[in-house]
């Protein structure tokens, strides 16, 4: 694994971690930000599971987004 990718997990781990210590609900925008920003840079570091995984994410986010009695933050 090269130091990008390990920059990037670490990255994410960091992200993760931060979001489970304020114990608070994620805005929506947020999390896709977050999971755009791991989509671009996985593919072009090489990481393309974990790209293929986010862009999985993402649409799964805007899938529940626009279902009713879902509440936008």
């Amino acid at each position: 694994m090269d130091k990008y990718q390990i920059a990037l997990l670490a990255n994410v781990r960091k992200q993760l971690q931060e979001w489970t210590d304020q114990n608070q609900e994620i805005p929506h925008e947020e999390v896709y930000r977050f999971l755009h920003s791991i989509s671009g840079t996985s593919a072009t570091i090489g990481l393309h599971y974990l790209g293929d995984r986010s862009r999985e994410l993402m649409e799964a986010l805007e899938k529940n987004r626009k279902k009713p009695g879902i509440t936008r933050s």
